[in-house]
């Protein structure tokens, strides 16, 4: 695009300096040519010289005037046409990029972050109810839910996608993170109530049983809060960024394959 419009302003130059160039030589031409006698018309019975060339070439240099005009005016237009295709063409492109971070926050969002969090969410109802049977379960470490994707973005670009929603998007991530630090599996790292997890703390079956005490309130209380509102209040920021109606799916197959 940029060479096309170095051509147009290159050839406007040439058209501008051909004409220019021949009113020149007809300047100097004209006269000898209006001082000859010749037998339709005798120039010197016409007046003052000067007036008979000017009379005569002030039609030609005022039509050669409108025609420099004419041209200047249409390759100036052609030219500023050339500029508006290539402006337009570089908005189409970033509205391109810009749609696929779009695509993309919106299909980490539905394929990732909300089916994790409802796994989770049933996963805390399960360990509640293992711990209260005494039974042993088996619980997920989650790695699809992080936020990956937000941080390696330009925060910028994500506020010039969802302008006001843009909160919900940094709410969301800044869930996800602390969601994720208090799944079942973490927070029972976090608060160990077996004895063998304690080994290395001496305490008396007194000190051990208190202590194991906090940790299981301290367990009830975070996971209670991250299922009956941490995890709800992401969902409800999650539906408030994706239409469920978007076939997201489909449209990242499109951008990588």
């Amino acid at each position: 695009m940029k060479e096309k419009l170095e051509q147009l302003l290159g050839l406007i130059k040439i058209n501008i300096l051909l004409i220019l160039t021949s009113s020149i030589l007809f300047t100097f031409i004209a006269p000898l040519i209006f001082t000859l006698k010749l037998d339709l018309i005798d120039f010197t019975e016409t007046g003052q010289i000067g007036d008979t060339i000017g009379g005569i070439t002030a039609p030609f240099i005022n039509v050669l005037n409108a025609i420099l005009i004419y041209i200047a005016f249409t390759e100036q237009l052609k030219a500023n046409n050339l500029l508006k295709e290539q402006i337009d063409g570089e908005d189409r492109k970033e509205q391109g990029r810009l749609q696929n971070i779009e695509t993309l926050i919106k299909f980490d969002i539905i394929h990732n972050i909300v089916p994790n969090l409802q796994s989770l969410k049933a996963e805390i109802e399960q360990f509640f109810i293992n711990r209260e049977t005494g039974m042993l379960g088996t619980y997920s470490t989650f790695p699809e839910l992080n936020d990956e994707i937000f941080v390696n973005l330009n925060h910028s670009d994500l506020l010039k996608i969802f302008g006001n929603r843009f909160k919900y998007v940094t709410q969301i991530y800044l869930y996800v993170n602390y969601i994720k630090s208090l799944t079942p599996l973490n927070i029972s790292h976090k608060y160990p109530t077996d004895r063998n997890s304690l080994a290395l703390i001496r305490l008396n079956e007194q000190q051990y049983n208190a202590l194991k005490s906090r940790h299981i309130e301290k367990i009830n209380l975070e996971l209670t809060n991250i299922k009956n509102r941490t995890i709800d209040a992401c969902l409800t920021n999650c539906y408030r960024i994706i239409d469920t109606n978007e076939n997201i799916f489909t449209e990242m197959e499109e951008i990588y394959y």
